[in-house]
């Protein structure tokens, strides 16, 4: 019967994934975190604006948003 890695482990593996993920798609990174970024700008500029019912559904949008942002990226870094 196999054991199952301890915690620290997978932590330790999960990382070092991820510093696989940015070595090898590096540019697909900082374009996600820069669309990311103008986003959350974006949302945060348009919530201010003093309605509650405006600001709530831009805070949606930019929800869904995220979503269509970092749906391409995640994709990358499963197939990666």
């Amino acid at each position: 019967m196999d054991h199952m890695p301890g915690v620290i482990d997978a932590v330790k593996r999960a990382y070092l994934d991820l510093r696989d993920v940015y070595e090898h798609l590096n540019s697909l990174v900082m374009t996600a975190f820069l669309l990311t970024l103008a986003l959350s700008a974006i949302g945060f500029f348009l919530s201010g604006l003093g309605f509650a019912l405006l600001s709530q559904l831009v805070r949606l949008a930019v929800h869904i948003a995220f979503g269509f942002v970092l749906t391409p990226y995640l994709i990358a870094v499963h197939r990666a």
